[in-house]
């Protein structure tokens, strides 16, 4: 399978350069919010949306593309510099944030930041914020499954 290069460009806001894509013709906008080893450049199914008549707006994150490193180096930061950005070419409202892999702290951060924007928020294989489950409860799990595997054992082999 080959992936088509789309073209993109570039904005320069505040917090800095973003490279990003719009693509579609539609009332109504979805914003892309990809994870690792992607920028905005390289669409992954993003069709579905253009083809049920919404525009696509996807950018690349700090790092990927021509977007920089040192540009809104946080997902609060990429989030309000992604608001900003929808406001150029005249976006009052999202229809929906998408955030894929890691882009998925972005847009749930866009969506609490922002949520006069934002109308929802789709999440597909998202990293959260925070480690789950929590350390208490991976060590209780270790101490219920652990034990409850050396009970099988004992009694199927009878030790």
């Amino acid at each position: 399978m080959t992936i088509a290069e789309r073209e993109t460009t570039t904005a320069r806001l505040a917090e800095g350069v973003v490279e990003y894509r719009l693509e579609g013709d539609g009332p109504r906008t979805v914003v892309i919010f990809h994870g690792g080893h992607m920028r905005a450049g390289l669409a992954l199914g993003e069709e579905v949306f253009t083809a049920s008549g919404h525009r696509v707006l996807a950018l690349s994150r700090p790092g990927y593309g021509r977007t920089p490193l040192t540009t809104a180096t946080t997902p609060a930061a990429f989030a309000d510099l992604t608001a900003r950005l929808c406001h150029e070419p005249g976006v009052e409202r999202v229809a929906a944030a998408v955030g894929v892999s890691a882009g998925g702290r972005t847009a749930l951060t866009m969506a609490a930041r922002h949520p006069h924007l934002v109308e929802r928020v789709i999440l597909q294989s998202a990293v959260a914020f925070v480690p789950w489950p929590d350390r208490r409860t991976r060590l209780a799990g270790r101490l219920v499954f652990n034990a409850r595997a050396e009970a099988i054992t004992w009694r199927w082999y009878g030790c």
